[in-house]
């Protein structure tokens, strides 16, 4: 039996420049700044306009217990058969929060808490082994190992692993292994899921809809916060590969592995900064050219507070709005990667001690995005290179 107790604490704090929105519309609608000719604009606005910080603070404690039994219970002609079965608690809190002002002012905090129980399980079967080998077959070993967390706050999961290991010679392992995973929200994301609005009376370039030009003096609203309720994360995920002693070479070692991922639930903002994805594929997170009032009803119907909503639209006064958007982090679709590992590993003893030398590199060869549930799977495959990393070194006698 081992038992483990862990406590950690921590504390983040931050200071951000930001745009005074209020100080900048009044700025643009008197013609003192160009938002698009910045370098014709008034310096001393400029200056005012950036006369304004975020601040924040967070802290978060963690309270961690765990109990593993684990050892041999059967005997078979490859080897033991092993187990190991445990629980664990986990009791986590979160307390921060962020304010956006002119001058120094008490943080208002916001605080977040959950409580975990759960039981694992593993066991280790040794088919063939050194008892009972056979030609072409050296070892054969299953492994299958089952966890059940309960959370507090979202119910309970499962997530299972199997893998199995095949030699069909002493030097040389195939092996593979499937499993699933689970990843709750973040406290900080729950804690601070109070939604705001962005009014800007200028529309940046970078989320402008092709479809729709802009046209002087339109304002855009835009909701940032957290879209709740939150769904867990959830992947499936396999990986194939090999292990070789290389035979002759004493201490060179050569693994390599194709993996494949599917994430589903990804908790982020959409991909408003992404045109040509976010306003095919996200219908029910913008409307454009609206009025005032089908404005406010999007807002007040998508759950922003009244008060947020009277505010944004009262800095927009009469002018006309280019569009709304909802860009507060939510669960997205689903992401597939694919690609390889290599790992060489070359170990040399010698008279005066051991040198060692590996090199490691990843190739990423398939990465596709499903914006959200039911949309067609972005068809370019983005294409990522690691170059081999070296490291070497050496261990006196």
């Amino acid at each position: 039996m081992r038992a483990y107790y862990n406590y950690g604490y921590s504390e983040t704090d931050f200071k951000q420049q930001e745009v005074d929105a209020v100080v900048l519309n009044n700025y643009v609608a008197t013609g003192v700044i160009n938002p698009y000719n910045i370098a014709a604009s008034n310096s001393g606005a400029i200056a005012n306009t950036l006369n304004r910080y975020q601040v924040g603070r967070g802290e978060q404690e963690l309270n961690n217990f765990k109990a593993v039994f684990d050892g041999p219970v059967y005997e078979l002609p490859g080897g033991e058969v092993r187990i190991a079965v445990g629980t664990e608690y986990i009791d986590e809190s979160y307390e921060g929060g962020t304010l956006t002002d002119v001058a120094g002012a008490s943080i208002p905090m916001v605080d977040a808490n959950r409580d975990v129980k759960a039981g694992f399980a593993e066991v280790n079967i040794p088919v063939v082994g050194e008892g009972n080998q056979l030609p072409g077959v050296y070892e054969i070993t299953l492994a299958a190992a089952y966890r059940y967390d309960d959370y507090s706050d979202f119910g309970d999961t499962d997530s299972p692993n199997y893998a199995l290991t095949y030699r069909p010679i002493e030097w040389l392992a195939l092996r593979g292994r499937w499993n699933e995973a689970f990843q709750a929200p973040g406290l900080a994301d729950l804690a601070n899921a109070n939604s705001t609005i962005l009014a800007l009376p200028f529309i940046p370039g970078v989320i402008i809809n092709p479809a729709v030009p802009v046209q002087p003096g339109q304002w855009l609203l835009a909701a940032q916060g957290t879209q709740l309720p939150l769904d867990p994360q959830t992947s499936q995920n396999y990986n194939v590969g090999f292990d070789l002693q290389v035979p002759g070479v004493e201490g060179l070692e050569i693994s390599a592995s194709y993996y494949h991922i599917e994430y589903e639930g990804q908790i982020s903002i959409p991909p408003v900064y992404d045109p040509g994805v976010f306003y095919p594929n996200f219908p029910d997170n913008y409307i454009m050219l609206p009025s005032q009032q089908t404005a406010e009803a999007y807002l007040v119907g998508a759950g922003v507070p009244q008060g947020e909503v009277d505010n944004a639209l009262a800095q927009v006064g009469t002018a006309p709005l280019y569009a709304v958007v909802d860009i507060r982090r939510t669960n997205l679709g689903k992401n597939t990667f694919g690609g390889y590992d290599l790992f060489i590993q070359y170990d040399v003893d010698t008279s005066f001690g051991s040198v060692f030398s590996s090199f490691n590199g990843t190739y990423l060869d398939n990465a596709k995005n499903q914006p959200f549930d039911g949309a067609r799977p972005n068809a370019e495959c983005r294409i990522f290179r690691q170059p081999l990393q070296p490291r070497w070194g050496w261990v006196p006698g």
